[in-house]
């Protein structure tokens, strides 16, 4: 027990060290994590058991005449790489790597909270700076107000509490790209629709729901709680989901009409927090890397062709959860033995391979690049991209003003000390404390 607590202690501190947005309220350290409390986890269950009694599953104002007619697979062209501004659980050197080896065509979508135009353009400045060429950098504002959530005490009381709504997961928190049709026979190329789906998200943060106002045939909204990361699909519409206690209570049917699912494969919960892109990714139509035999047997059952992964040592860690845009791979490590073969198996598929170091973002149950991430297709126009969010785009060039200039020193020493503490030799210590 002592061990314990002296452990916990010790890795408060490390938290401590790791960032500076780390030094938020008490509430909102217990907030930000992917592992669901359990009043998160009753919350999140009741709802969606109500909405399917409900029948009230749905809302939309998507125009009469369009039906979801696929999804968008990860390995199709992109043309927007999309993530938030703060580098929570040591995430600042993925950030660093995914601007530096940015592809060509590929525009980065940094949103942040701050309305403050000087920290919008040191937050430009940084990342361009970091980028084959400037213009491949937006940064936009989108608004995040506090919300009042409420939530039971020790006691079983309840309590409320104003907390700001973190939009660090952009896999989870940005609405999933889909293609729409108009339903009519025969079906012309020029009817393509670029749509985006919401679900509910259990961390408050809704871009898509501030734009609710605004919202048009090009989105579509469920009252379930899903995760982004709990969605992997081809571009034939095979998807899978894991079938954890909350999603299992999402019908089929929800996965056919929002998402486009021709086959939806629910496959069972093994291992991890329990979404689909920690075990599976998606290569072509016909080829699914994974990293557990037993969902192996399930894929190859299905007549997929399946390669093998190699699996880190801990719970949460997996270099399934990459992020492929346009022949790149970003491959999480882990300071590990089985770090090259992984980065080999993406290799031998003939990707570019670009490792980033994951291992405190993945052992605070946190996920890892693909959760942190979120890709567009190359047919979205910016500018109707920026209307979804409700943002503005704030900059596109960066300045000289002294304020800019102090930020981005501070921005870079940020950055220098997380990868100062990814070397730190007690890291794998501490991280193995917590299992």
């Amino acid at each position: 027990m002592l061990r314990h607590k002296l452990n916990q202690f010790i890795g408060i501190l490390f938290l401590g060290l790791i960032s500076a947005q780390a030094s938020a309220d008490p509430i909102n350290i217990n907030y930000l994590s992917k592992k669901l409390s359990p009043a998160q986890k009753k919350s999140i269950l009741d709802h969606n058991t109500n909405v399917t009694q409900s029948g009230q599953w749905i809302n939309s104002t998507s125009s009469p005449g369009l039906i979801v007619q696929r999804p968008i697979a990860e390995y199709e062209d992109a043309g927007y790489l999309i993530f938030y501004s703060e580098t929570h659980f040591n995430s600042a050197d993925v950030k660093a790597k995914l601007i530096q080896n940015l592809p060509s065509g590929v525009t980065a979508v940094i949103y942040t909270d701050s309305d403050n135009r000087k920290d919008q353009e040191a937050l430009y400045r940084f990342y361009s700076e970091m980028a084959p060429n400037k213009d491949q950098v937006k940064v936009i504002n989108i608004p995040n107000p506090t919300k009042l959530i409420t939530y039971k005490n020790e006691f079983g009381n309840e309590e409320q509490e104003e907390v700001l709504p973190d939009g660090f997961w952009s896999r989870d928190t940005i609405p999933v790209p889909v293609i729409q049709k108009v339903n009519v026979v025969p079906m012309r190329a020029q009817s393509e629709k670029f749509t985006v789906v919401d679900a509910r998200y259990y961390h408050e943060y809704e871009p898509d729901q501030f734009v609710a106002d605004y919202f048009s045939a090009s989105l579509l909204s469920h009252n379930y709680y899903y995760e982004g990361g709990n969605f992997m699909a081809n571009s034939k519409g095979d998807c899978i989901m894991i079938d954890t206690e909350a999603a299992q209570l999402i019908p089929t049917y929800v996965l056919t009409k929002s998402y486009g699912c021709k086959n939806l494969m629910r496959m069972p919960y093994l291992k991890g927090i329990g979404h689909a892109d920690e075990s599976f990714k998606f290569i072509s139509d016909d080829h699914v890397l994974t990293d557990d035999n037993r969902y192996k047997k399930m894929l190859e059952a299905k007549g997929f062709k399946v390669s093998m992964l190699p699996r880190p040592k801990r719970d949460y860690e997996t270099y399934v959860n990459s992020l492929i845009i346009n022949g790149t791979v970003w491959v999480p490590t882990y300071q590990q033995s089985t770090d090259q073969a992984a980065l080999d198996v993406y290799r031998n598929l003939g990707l570019k391979v670009i490792a980033a170091d994951s291992t405190y973002l993945s052992n605070e149950g946190a996920g890892s690049i693909h959760c942190i991430t979120m890709t567009y297709p190359k047919t979205t126009d910016f500018n109707d991209l920026l209307a979804h969010f409700g943002a503005s785009d704030v900059v596109d060039s960066s300045t000289v003003d002294s304020y800019v200039d102090k930020k981005v020193v501070e921005l870079k020493q940020e950055l220098k000390v997380q990868i100062n503490n990814l070397k730190d030799p007690d890291l794998n210590r501490y991280l193995d404390s917590l299992y």
